[in-house]
């Protein structure tokens, strides 16, 4: 008979404490975290943006980018893309790379023209595929397709000595030049 009033025991309360177990979580609510939005994200980076601006520094970079004059295409015009090379660096741009092309250096090339369509590593490959060189000849390309630096780039370390970039009429005015077609 003891036995049996100790099961009894035990069940009411175990039942008690699964009963308090139930209210206890029912009456705390877990919150569900809402999936975050193109809002959250922009106001979590632009908030870190914002924050990480040092006007200092900023005053700075501007001194030693603006101490000198620096003509584009000489060699003090030169020396400020080493110097904007190297704050990239700093920062934390591990392959920062000078790409200047305001205007190209002073002097005259005459050679043959090869039209290198734009310019790319494929175009290039091509060209070599067909038995085309640009070696000491000016590179034609269209631009898109690539940063124009970079097209300037593939043309010197294929041997061009000059580069004509263009834009392409096809695909900068595909209905025609007349007044009325253009996109304004």
């Amino acid at each position: 008979m003891i036995k049996i009033y100790g099961f009894i025991a035990v069940a009411i309360l175990l039942i008690i404490g699964v009963t308090l177990l139930g209210k206890h979580h029912s009456e705390r609510r877990h919150k569900v975290a809402r999936p975050l939005t193109i809002d959250d994200m922009h106001s979590r980076h632009s908030r870190h943006l914002i924050d990480a601006i040092d006007a200092e520094r900023i005053k700075q970079n501007l001194r030693a980018l603006t101490k000198h004059p620096h003509v584009a295409g000489t060699d003090a015009n030169k020396r400020v893309a080493e110097i904007i090379q190297q704050m990239w660096k700093e920062a934390g741009l591990e392959e920062a790379g000078i790409q200047w092309l305001a205007y190209a250096a002073p002097g005259t090339v005459t050679s043959d023209v090869v039209y290198v369509n734009y310019g790319t590593t494929t175009d290039y490959t091509h060209l070599k595929n067909m038995g085309i060189s640009v070696k000491g000849k000016i590179a034609m390309m269209r631009y898109g397709n690539g940063f124009r630096g970079n097209k300037i780039s593939m043309a010197q370390q294929n041997g061009a000595i000059g580069a004509i970039l263009f834009s392409d009429p096809e695909e900068v005015a595909p209905t025609g030049v007349d007044p009325g077609k253009l996109s304004t």
